[in-house]
C-alpha cells in the first residue's frame, strides 16, 4: 500500500478489507460504474482513489502466496466417504466441477496484455479462471489467470 514516511496509509486489515470489498463488489476500473466504487471505498477510508487501486494490486499478489498451500486435492476414498447424498444417488464417479470465472481488471498499458484480457461480449478487460470444485464444495484447482 502506499507508504507514509515509515507507515502505511492503511493498516493491514484495513488493506485486507479493501481488498475484500474489491472483490466482493466486483469493483473494476474500466467502467465509470465501477469507478465509483473504487471511489466510495477510497471515502470511506479516507484515502486517495490510487491508493486502494495500489493496496488491491500489492494484498491479491500476497494473498495468492500465501493461501495456494491451502488448496489440495482430496484423495478420492475421502472423496466419496463425504460425498452429498444427492451427487452418490445420481453421479456417482464425480470427482470435481470444472467451471470458469472471470474477474474484471484494469486495461493493462500493454497493447498484446490488452488485447489477450478483451472480451468483446462484456467490453471489459478480464481474467478468466479455469475452477475446480469437489462436490463438498473444496476448492480443488486454481489456474493461472
Amino acid at each position: 500500500c502506499v507508504e507514509i514516511g515509515n507507515r502505511s496509509a492503511l493498516s493491514q486489515f484495513q488493506q485486507l478489507i479493501v481488498v475484500l470489498m474489491k472483490v466482493r463488489l466486483n469493483v473494476g476500473d474500466r467502467d465509470i460504474a465501477f469507478r465509483f466504487g473504487d471511489q466510495d471505498i477510497a471515502f470511506r477510508f479516507g484515502v486517495n482513489q490510487l491508493t486502494i487501486t495500489r493496496c488491491f494490486n500489492k494484498s491479491i499478489d500476497v494473498m495468492y502466496i500465501r493461501l495456494k498451500p491451502l488448496i489440495k486435492w482430496p484423495e478420492r476414498d475421502k472423496l466419496m466417504k463425504t460425498m452429498p447424498m444427492d451427487f452418490r444417488k445420481k453421479i456417482r464417479q464425480c470427482v470435481t466441477i470444472i467451471d470458469c470465472f472471470e474477474v474484471f481488471m484494469e486495461r493493462p498499458t500493454n497493447v498484446k496484455a490488452r488485447a489477450q484480457t478483451w472480451l468483446n461480449y462484456k467490453h471489459h478487460n478480464t481474467a478468466t479462471f479455469l475452477i475446480g470444485i469437489a462436490p463438498q464444495g473444496v476448492i480443488t484447482f486454481i489456474s493461472k489467470g
